[in-house]
Order: structure tokens, then sequence, then C-alpha cells
């Protein structure tokens, strides 16, 4: 992999933000799943389900996104994780999964509130401090776009982000 950001280059300065103006680019997600994918793990992690997905974003905030999905499939993951990655038509739809206990249905909101910790992973390790996915859902959604959770088809929990696609220029020529 080369030196250079996995991101265009090509970035401005948003407006409205709490923090002031943050930088704004075209951002390849599949360029930060497999940049983040290349780090090891105690189980192994299909990839091959990562396609092009472009979006508009910030992108410190993006990666610490993808991050910390793989992360907790990982670390919930009894033998198999897999990220997938695709866009259709408008949006870009990132899956990442695993084969560990899952989320109770009643409980798939309340995963994405702060210091929230599922007993399963209370017990498991000592690690987290139930903000990550509180902190992911706040990025995404300051992106315009959504996360969820749903049952995997690995059988464990699959946490699903849609964020807007951004659109080639030269799409609107077809």
């Amino acid at each position: 992999m080369s030196d250079s950001a996995p991101w265009s280059t090509t970035c401005w300065r948003s407006r409205g933000s709490r923090r002031g103006a943050r930088p704004t680019c075209e951002v390849d997600l599949d360029e930060l799943c497999y940049e983040q994918l290349q780090r090891t793990f105690r189980v192994p992690i299909d990839r091959s389900g990562v396609l092009a997905g472009r979006v508009i974003g910030v992108p410190d905030e993006l990666t610490s996104v993808v991050r910390n999905l793989i992360d907790n499939a990982a670390r919930h993951a009894a033998t198999a994780a897999r990220v997938s990655l695709a866009t259709y038509g408008p949006t870009v739809r990132l899956c990442v999964e695993d084969d560990g206990p899952g989320v109770p249905m009643e409980l798939r909101e309340k995963v994405f509130e702060r210091f929230t910790r599922l007993q399963e992973a209370r017990s498991r390790d000592a690690g987290g401090s139930g903000l990550g996915l509180a902190l992911t859902k706040r990025i995404v959604e300051s992106h315009g776009g959504r996360i969820f959770v749903e049952s995997a088809a690995l059988g464990g929990a699959a946490f699903v982000v849609e964020l807007p696609a951004a659109l080639a220029d030269d799409e609107d020529d077809w």
C-alpha cells in the first residue's frame, strides 16, 4: 500500500459543525476497509465482499466508524467475521458481521446509547467503555446516514451503515 492517504485529495471545509469547519472529502470507504483489515485479528475476517463505495465526509471520522465496527466484530466473533461494502444507487452500504452471540432484538437500539455494554461483553472482557457505538452512530448520522443492527447470516450480529453515495459527475451522462 502506498504512503498516500486512502481518500481523495480534493477536500473543502464544511460549515455547521459544533467544532467549527471540518475538512470534507470524497472518501473511498473500500480503501478504509482494506486499510483497517490489514491489522491482525484473533479470528479470520472475510473481506471478499468489499466492493467500491465512495461517500462525501470527514476521512478521520469515517476511519473511526470502520475501525470500531471491525474491532467490535473481531472481539465478539466466536470463529469468524465478515465485512462487505457495496454501492446501491444513491446509497453506500457497509455491513460488518460476526458469528458471536448477536444482539437480542430488544437491545438493538440500546447498544447505540452511551455507556451501554451487553452482559455478554461485560463477562468476557474488561475492555471498552460503552462509548464506541454511540460515537459511531453520531458520526454516521452527522454524515447523513444511519446505522442499525440485525441478525447476521453468520449467526451473530450484523452492524449496517448506510451513507449517501458520492455521485460521479459523469453519471448523469448515461
